[in-house]
């Protein structure tokens, strides 16, 4: 599998010649209703800051990890090296591209098992092995498709999960490519009354 070092001093490039990035390009605490106890985040998927359709590199990944981690210890969210909990919603694109084995050195639940897709690490190991212990990735992957409504069905599998991890106190990272449209509506949902 093809890597790309971070540059010395621990910053990373991206492929868009030598432009520096930050990542992750959006994170943001969200509002949890009473009685959960965990800490839930709105994050943009990788490599966010380069635009929707680049390739990101594991150096540029490496720093949306790292940046993560920065932000939740930060904040008091996580210790270094405790397991946050990713419901990622990263499927396909509106014309069937797919948002991780086409972007990324790695692969999601339903990216196919061709040769080349079938020798990329899953979504999850990826992440933990970029992570180098400073946190620890457990994936919930629901796959969805960009820029189409999320069906009644996905919305019930994704609020329980929701109400389930964060009743035990975990934190928790929701997120599609800009953490806005799906990840959005998951959270409008989230919030309604029941």
């Amino acid at each position: 599998r093809p890597s790309d070092p971070a540059t010395a001093n621990g910053s990373s490039f991206s492929s868009c010649r030598g432009c520096e990035v930050s990542e992750p390009r959006r994170m943001s605490r969200e509002t949890v209703p009473a009685g959960l106890r965990g800490s839930l985040y709105r994050v943009a998927h990788p490599g966010r800051s380069l635009g929707p359709d680049a390739f990101v590199n594991d150096a540029v990944v490496r720093e949306w990890v790292k940046g993560i981690a920065r932000k939740l210890t930060s904040d008091g969210s996580l210790p270094p090296g405790e397991t946050v909990d990713y419901v990622c919603l990263l499927g396909r694109k509106g014309g069937g591209r797919r948002e991780i084995a086409d972007f990324y050195n790695a692969r999601g639940p339903q990216d196919g098992d061709d040769l080349i897709t079938s020798s990329k690490p899953v979504w999850e190991s990826y992440l933990n092995e970029l992570a180098d212990g400073e946190l620890k990735f457990v994936v919930h992957h629901i796959p969805t498709v960009d820029g189409v409504v999320l069906q009644p069905e996905q919305l019930r599998e994704l609020c329980p999960m929701l109400v389930d991890l964060l009743g035990q106190g975990r934190t928790v990272l929701l997120g599609c490519s800009s953490a806005s449209g799906r990840t959005g509506d998951v959270l409008k949902e989230f919030a309604a009354p029941h």
